[in-house]
């Protein structure tokens, strides 16, 4: 029989109240929770902890360091040293080349085979998946082939022509896009966002697939097969790895929980997320299941509403770059490109009025195709109101104001 110990204090029996903002504008309908008991994430079977999340660790580690070799080494031009396509494609694709010091070389956790592969939006659709994980082989093959050899030669970019922009300090592609920043912002979405709303949230009681299997095998206590934990309790700490497995060095989902807490209009989005894993783990000890479910709710609310607010923040820093007659055009194009991630990321979320994303892939396709400008430039030449048209449609879709999103640009 397994033994649990919690560090939480008892369940509330109500944890759902509501953003609030300032007077002057509507109220953000969000879902939030702050209990004032809350403790560490921390449970047990006897007195060994029963968390486990080392293989979502690696993951964000391995996106931190194939980030990093997707830009050049040396600031000085004459002595660049360019990344070989080859070596990202196994670190990405493969799971190994990673440096002897990281010592994150495991097949078994390749980032690629994580992207787009939760049973709650491809269990079915092998093929979909499979285009999505090619949006990212893109990314890293046009970064190495088109963008990074005119860096060597010092092309400085222009409309219709990549190279560098902001004195060296940013590489665009031609239509002033950089892959390192779509790269990072869709995997928020195609990897954090899928696995945790998406896949783990959906493998609770079963493979998503009717069976109960992993809700039986919890209220037996039996445990999964030389652990000390249960599948269920396994799949829930999964999904907390994802967000919160590499706290002091994210650049995905967990970097962006708080930069959107710093916002005044959302604060207390990050503890309401935060408790709500702590609250849903407690409660799948007590085998307390309208409880655990109360808290995916809320997750995928909160979650949903952090990709929303961001795509929203950048298109609108963006915006007011471009206005600025002061600086250069180029100077909006590190915050549309991170934009441009976010918004590839709104396929991945989950409105939980609907059990849909918030924007299916054809709509996330149609938007970038505004961005990508096909017959035009891109970010060179977009037209400030297609922009605003978006992000006004974004805002609108989550339930925010647009003015809610405009306080932070970086």
């Amino acid at each position: 029989m397994k033994i649990q110990k919690l560090t939480l204090a008892a369940l509330l029996a109500v944890s759902a109240l509501f953003v609030s903002c300032d007077d002057s504008d509507d109220p953000i309908d969000a879902v939030v929770n702050t209990p004032d008991d809350i403790s560490t994430y921390s449970f047990f079977n006897g007195t060994e902890s029963t968390v486990s999340f080392d293989g979502q660790t690696t993951r964000l580690k391995m996106v931190n360091e194939i980030g990093d070799a997707l830009k050049p080494k040396n600031d000085d031009v004459t002595q660049i040293v360019l990344p070989e396509l080859l070596v990202l494609n196994e670190m990405f694709k493969d799971g190994t080349g990673f440096s002897v010091e990281s010592a994150l070389d495991d097949p078994k956790k390749a980032v690629r085979n994580k992207v787009a592969n939760s049973t709650g939006l491809f269990k079915d659709d092998l093929e979909g998946s499979e285009a999505e994980k090619v949006v990212f082989d893109g990314y890293i093959s046009s970064q190495v082939n088109d963008v990074l050899p005119g860096i060597k030669m010092g092309t400085i970019a222009a409309s219709g022509v990549a190279g560098f922009v902001e004195s060296g300090k940013r590489y665009v592609n031609e239509n002033g896009l950089e892959y390192d920043q779509a790269f990072y912002k869709g995997l928020i979405g195609g990897l954090v966002v899928d696995q945790v709303l998406n896949h783990y949230l959906n493998r609770l009681d079963d493979n998503n697939d009717g069976t109960d299997e992993y809700r039986t095998a919890h209220d037996a206590d039996e445990t999964a097969d030389g652990k000390l934990y249960t599948t269920m309790e396994h799949h829930w700490d999964e999904a907390y790895g994802y967000v919160y497995g590499n706290k002091d060095a994210d650049r995905l989902l967990y970097k962006y929980i708080k930069k959107v807490d710093e916002n005044p209009k959302f604060k207390g989005i990050a503890s309401t997320i935060e408790n709500a894993f702590k609250l849903g783990r407690a409660a799948i000890v007590t085998k307390n299941y309208d409880e655990r479910d109360a808290q995916v709710a809320v997750i995928r609310k909160n979650i949903s509403q952090i990709v929303g607010i961001r795509a929203v923040n950048y298109l609108n820093a963006g915006i007011a770059s471009i206005e600025d007659t002061t600086t250069d055009r180029e100077t909006a194009f590190h915050d549309l490109s991170e934009g441009y991630g976010f918004i590839y990321s709104l396929q991945f979320t989950y409105d939980i009025n609907t059990d849909e994303p918030y924007f299916n892939n054809t709509e996330v396709n149609d938007y970038l195709e505004i961005l990508d400008n096909a017959s035009g430039n891109g970010f060179w030449d977009i037209d400030e109101s297609d922009l605003e048209d978006i992000s006004e449609e974004i805002a609108t879709e989550f339930g925010f104001r647009e003015t809610q999103a405009k306080v932070q640009s970086k």
